[in-house]
């Protein structure tokens, strides 16, 4: 394993804003079944994003 430069604690880095950073996610909608522990979810890969 490589150790970290001495830099890497105190350098500057981009700040990114939340809203910014999440701005490509597409907001899930759980039915009640599933928030209930009722149901299971099948999460798949949306085939357009190939």
């Amino acid at each position: 394993m490589s150790r970290l430069p001495s830099s890497f604690f105190t350098r500057e880095r981009p700040v990114v804003a939340a809203k910014e950073s999440l701005k490509d996610i597409t907001p899930i909608k759980w039915s009640k079944e599933v928030i209930a522990g009722t149901k299971k979810v099948v999460v798949k890969q949306d085939p357009k994003q190939k």
